[in-house]
C-alpha cells in the first residue's frame, strides 16, 4: 500500500512528467473530496487522462502492474472474497488466490493502490494489486452479482457521472473542477468549536458499507480510533463534546505539491467512505462560527476513517487553549510520543497518545498549516488562523525532522486581544518614567535585550502603541509578524525571496518613516544599516539576545561597528525577564527563611508572599507571569566609556552607580511587592548579580 506522503510524491512525478498539471491535480483533489469518486475516474472526467490511458500511464507510476485478464477464468470462490458492496464501491475484484491468506485484485483504478491495506483487513489477507481494463472488471462485478450469469464482457458502463445501470445508485452529477486557491488567499483558517458546540445539518452516508478507517501504522485498529483524553495532572478535564471536524483553506505561498488545504484526504491513503445513498447521518454538532465547511468531505460518514484523528487534533488545542498554554509540542520518541504543553513559560506533560497516532497526528498539523505531507527530510514551517471557543488564534507552527519522526511545536498567539499597556508589563514607577521619557526622543536606537520568550516583542507592540498617533509614520519588519498593530506598516520577512531583515530596513528608508522597528539584529549588516537610519533622524527599536543591558552596547561594537557610532546612536538599553506570578487565589504569607532573607538584603523581610495551590494554578501556587527589567540609559560617562571599548562590566558599574537597577534587583523588589518569590528570581537572573 501507498502512503499518504508516497502519493503525493507520485503526484509529483505525474507533474513532471507532463501528465497532468498543478492546477489539474488540485482541482482533482477537491472534486474527490466532494464527490468521493474514484480519483483515477475524475482525471478521466475531466478530461486529464483519458479513460483507456489510465492503466497505461498512472499505474507505474503508482506500483502497480498493468495486465490483461480473462473475467471467465476466474473461480467464483475467489471472486466471493471481498464482499460485493465494497467491489462495487471501490471497483475493485479479487481474482487470484496464489497461497492461502494471499490475494491478487484487480482495479480499473490506480488509485485505488492507496486503498490496499485497508481492504486487505476486509478479507483478512494480504493483497497485491494488478490494473485491467474497465470492460474486464465491468465483467468481474457482473459475475460476482451474477453467479450463475454467463460470463461476457459488456461495453463499460458510464462513470459516476452518468446513471448507472449496475448496482450502487449514481450520484448527482459533479460539479466542475474547483478552483485553485489564488496565491493572494490569505493563510489558512480553521473553526474549532467550543464546549458547546451547535448543530448542523445532517450529512449523507451508506449505512450498506462501514467507512473505512484510516490505519495510522500497523496495529491501529480497524473499528477506528479511540480518542485519548488530555489533561494536566491536578486539573479536571473539560467537558467533552462532540467537536466537527475542520476544513483550511491553502496557505499562501505554499510548495506545488503541498498537503491539499482540506481535513478530507486528498489522495486518500485509505479508501474513501462510500458514494451517498440518500441516508441522512444523525444531526451532529457545528462551529458557532463556520468561516469554512465543518465537514471532512461530503458523505463522509460520523465516526469515520479521518473523524477520530480530527477530534484528537482539536482536542489537544481545545485543552491547550483551555489552559492558557503558549506552546504545544508533539515530540516523537522511539516507543512513544509525547505531548507537552507550555504553560507560563513551564512545559507540563500531558496524557500523550500511543506511538501508533503520531503518524496521523503530523499529517493532520501539517494539512493544517498548509505544509508539504510528502516532505520529512527538511524543516518546515507555516501558519494557520485557529477559532477555539469563539477565540481567534494565529498559530505559527514549525516541523523538524528528529531520528524517530517529526517534531512539531505549535506557538499559539491571541489575534484581536488587547495588547498590554507599558503600565500592565511590570515595569517599576521609576524605570516607567524613565522609559516613558526615553521613547519621546525624536530620534535615536532603543535596544530590548533577552532571551527567546522574555516578553521582548509586547515591549516593544507596548511602546509603539504609545508612539502610534495620527501625524506620525511607523514601519516595522520582523519575522515573523506576531500580532497585527491597526494604524502601523509590518512587513514580514521572506529570506527566500531575499527580504531580509536589512533589505527590508533598506527599503523602509525610502517611505520616509518617522518610527522604524527592526524585529531583531542578526548581523553587521542590518546593524549597519540601523546605526545610519538612527543617525538620519529617525526613532529605531530593535532587538539583542544578551543577558543584561550593558552586554548589547558591547555587542554591537564587538560586531564591527565603529564605537563612536554605538556611543552616538544609542539612547538606552532594557534587558528584561519574564517570571512566574504568585497565583491571586491561593496566595498566603509565611514568614521568611534565613536563606530568602539573606538573599534579599536589608531592610530585612519578615514575610514573603506564594502560592499554596489551587484548581485556578494547576496546584504549582503561580497563575501569569510578570516582567522584572534592567533599563541603561546613557548617560555622558557611560558613553565615553563605550568610545575607549571598555568591557560591559565597567558599564554596568559605572550606570549602577548612576542608579540603574539591575534585573537581580527588580527581581528583589518584586518579592518585596508580595508579586513573586525568591525561587522564581534566582531561576531568571544571572549568577554574580
Amino acid at each position: 500500500m501507498l502512503t499518504l506522503s508516497q502519493a503525493e510524491a507520485v503526484l509529483q512525478r505525474v507533474v513532471e512528467l507532463g501528465i497532468a498539471t498543478p492546477v489539474q491535480i488540485e482541482g482533482a483533489k477537491q472534486e474527490q473530496a466532494k464527490t468521493r469518486e474514484p480519483f483515477g475516474a475524475i482525471l478521466a472526467r475531466l478530461g486529464i487522462v483519458r479513460s483507456s490511458e489510465i492503466s497505461k500511464r498512472l499505474a507505474p507510476q503508482l506500483g502497480c502492474l498493468a495486465q490483461a485478464i480473462d473475467p471467465a477464468s476466474v473461480s467464483p470462490a475467489v471472486l466471493r472474497r471481498l464482499p460485493l458492496e465494497i467491489c462495487r464501491t471501490h471497483r475493485v475484484a479479487a481474482i487470484q488466490e496464489d497461497e492461502p491468506g494471499r490475494l491478487v485484485v484487480a482495479t480499473d483504478d490506480p488509485f485505488t493502490a492507496f486503498a490496499l491495506e485497508w481492504l486487505g483487513r476486509q478479507c483478512q489477507a494480504t493483497l497485491e494489486m494488478v490494473v485491467v481494463g474497465e470492460q474486464e472488471l465491468t465483467a468481474l462485478l457482473t459475475r460476482l452479482s451474477q453467479p450463475d450469469a454467463p460470463t461476457t464482457v459488456p461495453s463499460p458502463p458510464p462513470r459516476p457521472s452518468q446513471p448507472q445501470p449496475a448496482p450502487p445508485p449514481a450520484p448527482p452529477p459533479p460539479s466542475a473542477p474547483a478552483a485553485p486557491p489564488s496565491p493572494a488567499q490569505k493563510t489558512p483558517v480553521i473553526t474549532i468549536p467550543g464546549l458547546t458546540p451547535q448543530a448542523k445539518p445532517a450529512s449523507q452516508t451508506s449505512p450498506s458499507v462501514p467507512a473505512p478507517p484510516r490505519p495510522p501504522q500497523s496495529g491501529g485498529q480497524p473499528g477506528g480510533l479511540v480518542v485519548p483524553k488530555f489533561t494536566l495532572p491536578g486539573v479536571p478535564p473539560a467537558a467533552s463534546a462532540p467537536k466537527p471536524p475542520v476544513q483550511p483553506e491553502r496557505g499562501v505561498g505554499q510548495p506545488p505539491m503541498a498537503a491539499p488545504p482540506t481535513p478530507a484526504r486528498p489522495i486518500p491513503p485509505t479508501p474513501p467512505p462510500p458514494r451517498p445513498n440518500a441516508q441522512p447521518a444523525p444531526v451532529r454538532p457545528a462551529s458557532p462560527t463556520p468561516a469554512i465547511a465543518p465537514t471532512p468531505s461530503a458523505g463522509a460518514a460520523p465516526g469515520g476513517a479521518e473523524e477520530p484523528i480530527i477530534q484528537l487534533v482539536d482536542s489537544i488545542l481545545s485543552e491547550a487553549v483551555r489552559l492558557r498554554a503558549s506552546d504545544i509540542h508533539v515530540e516523537p520518541s522511539a516507543n512513544s510520543m509525547r505531548v507537552r504543553y507550555r504553560i507560563d513559560g513551564v512545559l507540563h506533560d500531558v496524557n500523550s497518545p500511543p506511538k501508533a497516532l503520531q503518524g496521523p497526528i503530523t499529517r493532520r498539523l501539517k494539512i493544517m498549516a498548509g505544509l508539504n505531507i510528502a516532505e520529512k527530510r527538511l524543516p518546515q514551517d507555516g501558519r494557520l488562523q485557529l477559532t477555539v471557543a469563539d477565540k481567534p488564534l494565529d498559530v505559527r507552527i514549525s516541523s523538524l525532522p528528529a531520528l524517530h519522526g517529526e517534531s512539531i511545536v505549535m506557538r499559539l498567539l491571541t489575534r484581536g486581544q488587547s495588547m498590554p499597556t507599558l503600565n500592565e508589563l511590570g515595569f517599576s514607577l521609576e524605570d516607567q518614567q524613565r522609559w516613558t521619557q526615553l521613547i519621546a526622543r525624536p530620534y535615536g536606537m532603543i535596544l530590548v535585550t533577552g532571551p527567546t520568550g522574555s516578553g521582548k516583542t509586547t515591549t516593544l507592540y507596548a511602546t509603539l502603541a504609545v508612539l502610534n498617533r495620527p501625524d506620525r509614520k511607523l514601519i516595522t519588519v520582523e519575522d515573523p509578524v506576531e500580532y497585527q498593530l491597526a494604524g502601523v506598516n509590518q512587513v514580514h520577512v521572506k529570506v527566500a525571496v531575499g527580504l531580509t531583515f536589512a533589505a527590508g530596513l533598506r527599503a523602509m528608508l525610502r517611505q520616509a518613516p518617522d518610527v522604524i522597528m527592526v524585529g531583531e539584529i542578526r548581523d553587521q549588516e542590518t546593524a549597519q544599516i540601523a546605526i545610519q537610519a538612527a543617525l538620519t533622524g529617525h526613532l529605531v527599536f530593535s532587538t539583542l539576545h544578551t543577558n543584561d543591558a550593558p552586554s548589547a552596547v558591547t555587542r554591537l561594537t564587538d560586531m564591527g561597528i565603529a564605537p563612536f557610532l554605538v556611543a552616538s546612536t544609542i539612547q538606552g538599553v532594557v534587558a528584561q525577564r519574564l517570571i512566574r506570578q504568585v497565583c491571586a487565589s491561593c496566595q498566603a504569607r509565611r514568614p521568611a527563611t534565613p536563606e530568602e532573607q539573606a538573599f534579599l538584603g536589608e531592610p530585612v523581610l519578615a514575610e514573603v508572599v506564594e502560592g499554596r495551590g489551587c484548581e485556578e494554578c494547576r496546584q504549582s501556587g503561580y497563575q501569569g507571569r510578570i516582567g522584572i527589567y534592567e533599563l541603561l540609559l546613557l548617560s555622558d560617562a557611560v558613553r565615553q566609556l563605550v568610545v575607549v571599548k571598555s568591557q560591559a562590566s565597567a558599564l554596568k558599574q559605572r550606570a549602577v552607580q548612576e542608579g540603574m537597577r539591575t534585573l537581580r534587583q527588580d527581581g528583589q523588589l518584586k518579592i518585596r511587592q508580595g508579586l513573586t518569590t525568591v525561587t522564581e528570581v534566582l531561576k531568571a537572573t544571572p549568577e554574580g548579580e
